[in-house]
């Protein structure tokens, strides 16, 4: 008898503390799916357009490319504020 009852309290602690976790970690969720909501409300970013800054003598054609790909890697919302030689 005193074998099923620690058995059976050892069961309740068991679901207690998955459902608390269960609960916690629903909350965490729900607080960072909220928080990127209103980042990606906030326009932290100016939409004037500033020209590339070149270095030593970068080419067209390699601003051209460079510029294309990060437009495709960004989806367009991607600006190349500077390009330098290394």
């Amino acid at each position: 008898m005193d074998n099923l009852s620690n058995i059976e309290i050892g069961i309740r602690l068991l679901c207690v503390g998955m459902i608390t976790v269960f609960i916690i970690l629903f909350i965490v969720v729900l607080l960072a799916k909220g928080l990127i909501f209103l980042t990606n409300k906030m326009d932290f970013l100016d939409d004037e357009v500033h020209p590339v800054k070149l270095g030593k003598k970068v080419e067209n054609k390699k601003v051209a490319i460079l510029s294309a790909v990060v437009l495709s890697v960004t989806n367009g919302q991607g600006k190349i504020k500077e390009i330098r030689k290394l």
